[in-house]
This record gives C-alpha cells, sequence and structure tokens, in this order.
C-alpha cells in the first residue's frame, strides 16, 4: 500500500501557504490544498513524473507557483518540501527521511 509522508518542514510550509492565500481571497487555501493533494495522488501513481531537482523529484502544483518535492521510498512518496518555484531554489535541500 503507497502513502504519502511529510517532512514536519514541509506540512509548515503548507499550512504557511494555504493561510497566505485564504488572507488574499477567501477559498483560497483550500483550493491551494486541493492542488497539494492532487500532485500528492499523481505522485503516488506515477512517481517518476516529478522533474529532478537538488537529488529529489518535484511536481509542479497546478495553478500555484510551488513545487511539491519529494523521494520515493519504500511503500511510498517522501515530501521533503512544498517549494515556491522562484524563492530561495534547493533550501530544502538537507531535508531527507531519516
Amino acid at each position: 500500500m503507497s502513502r504519502i509522508i511529510f517532512d514536519p518542514a514541509a506540512e509548515a510550509e503548507v499550512i504557511e501557504a494555504a493561510s497566505f492565500y485564504e488572507g488574499e481571497h477567501a477559498g483560497s487555501g483550500a483550493r491551494f490544498l486541493e492542488s497539494v493533494k492532487a500532485a500528492c495522488e499523481i505522485v503516488l501513481e506515477y512517481p517518476e513524473i516529478g522533474e529532478r531537482r537538488f537529488g529529489a523529484r518535484c511536481k509542479r502544483l497546478l495553478r500555484y507557483e510551488y513545487y511539491l518535492c519529494y523521494q520515493q521510498i519504500p511503500g511510498g512518496i517522501y515530501i521533503a518540501a512544498i517549494a515556491h518555484q522562484k524563492r530561495k531554489p534547493g533550501f530544502w535541500i538537507g531535508r531527507r527521511l531519516r
């Protein structure tokens, strides 16, 4: 059975980005979370779909300037970061499944 495991920092990034979008326009935070969920479902089914970046794979979120950065692990996917496309490239490089 495949599963998703989020790095704690990646979880915080999801919450922070969703809160930002919600503050911009009511309902936008929920749409951001739906985009994250959709990306997770896609990478679970097609783990090699993301482009290679900094030793991992990154799948662009639909309608948002964010990547879901992940690694395939036995039994699922490890989400290392939710990274903005234009800010601090590779800031999450040190995050690996322990």
